[in-house]
């Protein structure tokens, strides 16, 4: 029965198969060919696979199917099979794809771990019951999947560098660049559209709530590496070392806030 649960069951088994054929890849160059485009098809199919199923959940609840966390948990999976797709990593970084699907098992994994209550398909709070919903969510969480695979490959830059004394790798860090110069700007509009949300639900553009706040540092910090690199000013090494911060922020606004109970109106957010 084609459903949402069977459907990420599938999509899960294709990752799991895509990652044996990428792993294989990346350690046998004998084979690097014959898999290219097989691993090239089954990330495709897997990408819309887990779109099916949450366009079906989304039937199933009658709504834009993002407004709690694991529903935001699953667009997460989804963007970044997305970016995957689009950064081509299967070719450019074959290492860094593996991560990447790591992350999404790992991502999917917190998903299912969640409360039934948190799974369940529930009404909508009062707070959520608005357009600006499907307006303000998704470019945040597709800038979420630009800054974590900005992070894995900063993170595989600095392992290069100091573990095995290798120079850092060019190639990943225009990789870097080019997923910060895309999520920039997808979190300053998720942070401005955030605003106008609220304007219209609590009748203040800005609230000085915690997960406001972190933003808001968050995008002050991608600004300043921004500033840094187009300047010259900012090495590969550092680089890497600001997208692993920038990542922690990143993670500390999406889940930090809401599991370290500091409060604030967006503590539905893990409902």
């Amino acid at each position: 029965m084609l459903n949402e649960t069977n459907l990420i069951l599938l999509f899960l088994s294709l990752q799991l198969a895509l990652l044996w054929l990428t792993s294989a890849q990346a350690f046998s160059k004998d084979i690097t060919e014959k898999l290219t485009q097989p691993i090239i098809w089954l990330s495709r199919i897997g990408f819309f696979t887990l779109l099916a199923a949450i366009i079906f959940r989304g039937i199933t609840l009658n709504r834009f199917p993002l407004s709690n966390l694991y529903e935001s948990l699953l667009f997460l999976a989804l963007a970044l099979s997305a970016v995957e797709i689009f950064l081509d990593l299967n070719r450019k970084a074959k290492a860094i794809s593996i991560a990447v699907q790591l992350s999404v098992f790992a991502i999917l994994a917190l998903a299912f771990s969640l409360p039934e209550v948190q799974r369940a398909a529930t009404p909508l709070l009062p707070a959520l019951k608005s357009y600006w919903r499907w307006i303000h969510v998704p470019p945040l969480m597709l800038s979420y999947a630009f800054f974590l695979i900005a992070a894995l490959l900063g993170g595989n830059i600095l392992v290069q560098h100091y573990v095995f004394k290798r120079e850092a790798d060019k190639q990943g860090a225009i990789l870097i660049d080019k997923c910060i110069n895309f999520g920039f700007p997808l979190l300053s509009f998720g942070i401005i559209t955030g605003a106008f949300w609220a304007n219209l639900s609590w009748g203040n553009l800005w609230q000085w709530d915690p997960k406001e706040n972190l933003a808001l540092i968050s995008w002050l910090l991608y600004a300043a590496l921004i500033h840094l690199r187009v300047n010259g000013k900012l090495s590969n090494i550092f680089l890497s070392w600001m997208t692993l911060l920038g990542s922690l922020a990143i993670f500390i606004t999406y889940i930090g806030i809401n599991y370290l109970n500091f409060g604030g109106l967006h503590t539905y957010a893990n409902t």
